[in-house]
């Protein structure tokens, strides 16, 4: 049994905030991405926004204790992995590509990615955790 706790110990925690993940954690993803942040709060949602040093924007959308949605616009992509998180293999599965434009609409998840060099944006979300009338298209 000690060895078992022994372990643990060695297991990296993860505390990055990500797609489905605690918006407490935000302040996290401003630290691994060396990002300034602001937070703004309106009637039923939260916005997290990070500007990394590469002067991408990342917009943090939660309610409660989960970040249903996200985006990002600048000359540069996002780590999706750290902003995906555990979505991040379904996306990659469904984009049949990890980098890249990509389009992905499967249950419990949608993910828009667009651009060209030096000009990205995208969004994700996830469909059932949208605050009652809140639409995707504001997730921008």
């Amino acid at each position: 049994m000690r060895i078992f706790f022994m372990l643990l110990l060695l297991i990296p925690l993860r505390s990055w905030a990500d797609l489905g993940g605690n918006p407490a954690s935000v302040s996290a993803d401003a630290g691994a991405f060396q990002a300034s942040m602001q937070s703004s709060t309106h009637a039923s949602y939260t916005v997290s926004t990070l500007t990394l040093p590469s002067g991408t924007v990342v917009k943090e959308f939660s309610h409660g204790a989960i970040i249903f949605g996200i985006s990002w616009q600048g000359p540069f992509m996002p780590d999706l992995r750290q902003l995906l998180g555990s979505h991040y293999n379904a996306y990659v599965t469904a984009a049949h590509a990890g980098t890249g434009p990509a389009h992905v609409d499967i249950p419990g998840l949608v993910v828009r990615s667009d651009g060209h060099m030096r000009a990205f944006s995208g969004q994700a979300y996830l469909p059932d955790q949208l605050p009652s009338g809140f639409l995707p298209s504001d997730i921008k």
